[in-house]
């Protein structure tokens, strides 16, 4: 039976020149620095920032979504933010994924600035979830022009 340790004394270990490590040093700084100037790069982060938003907004809702709800029962997230139900199961809009809709209404200050939550605003998956668990591939999202 194995015993659960591996022995790594076979191995040799990697020796770098001092040189080598210098230029590996380079190539991280440029790559860094490139990394930093990039407007392709401060974009991806940006979007990669608001979709863990809005994954994480989905879950929150769906967490005080309970199965009995209807049309126009209220959920309070937080102290301040309501969202009023309009579709009480996922639909499946015109565009194909499976969307429920909300109605929100609130406003909330933090350290001087007023966020205002009003309009309309869905969650939406990209196929039908499951019932078992509706926060996987969960995205929130708030609707213009509506």
């Amino acid at each position: 039976m194995p015993t659960g340790h591996y022995d790594r004394s076979a191995a040799k270990p990697r020796v770098y020149s001092e040189e080598a490590r210098e230029h590996l040093r380079a190539n991280m700084r440029k790559a860094q620095e490139a990394s930093m100037n990039s407007q392709k790069a401060s974009a991806a982060k940006s979007k990669a920032a608001e979709q863990t938003n809005s994954i994480r907004t989905a879950r929150s809702i769906l967490k005080k979504l309970q199965a009995g709800m209807k049309q126009g029962d209220i959920i309070r997230l937080a102290s301040r933010r309501r969202l009023t139900i309009i579709d009480p199961v996922p639909v499946q809009g015109a565009d194909g994924k499976w969307e429920q809709k909300f109605s929100q209404s609130g406003k909330v200050k933090v350290y001087d600035t007023v966020h205002e939550f009003k309009g309309m605003c869905r969650i939406y998956w990209a196929e039908r979830p499951a019932m078992n668990d509706l926060s996987a591939g969960a995205f929130f999202e708030e609707v213009k022009g509506e």
